[in-house]
């Protein structure tokens, strides 16, 4: 079985593919120690990270979520995609102040969408359903 094979032991490329074929299947925990595994090898990979973020959102894990999603947006190209990211975990975490901040700045650095996980239209929904929950 595929997964017999420890990632610590597997090539960048094979990471790469194991990491995609779980990710298709939803298994979430085994994906994570493999992109974990692929951090380790580039930590320079916005890539990476992103979906290594995203996982751990996924699983539950908002507070490691938000601390990876926080080391994103240090890399200029990904810092629309950190931002809406963290606007999601905030909006989990029931903290819409800071969801507002997130998905503002989402919208200052790329109005088009096009460097987001999610469409444009999604992060405005959210904006405005936590401004509601401010009242505002």
């Amino acid at each position: 079985m595929l997964s017999e094979v420890p990632a610590a032991s597997l090539s960048e490329d094979d990471l790469t593919i194991r990491g995609q074929g779980l990710l298709k299947i939803h298994w979430w925990p085994q994906a994570i120690d493999v992109y974990s595994e692929l951090r380790t090898r580039r930590p320079k990979d916005p890539a990476v990270l992103q979906k290594l973020t995203v996982l751990h959102f996924q699983v539950g894990k908002g507070e490691t979520a938000l601390e990876l999603a926080c080391q994103l947006e240090k890399f200029s190209e990904s810092a629309a995609a950190a931002y809406c990211i963290q606007g999601a975990i905030q909006e989990d975490l029931r903290k819409p102040e800071l969801a507002v901040q997130c998905n503002t700045k989402v919208l200052e650095l790329d109005p088009t969408g096009q460097s987001l996980p999610i469409p444009i239209s999604q992060v405005r929904q959210k904006l405005v359903a936590s401004l509601k929950t401010l009242g505002r």
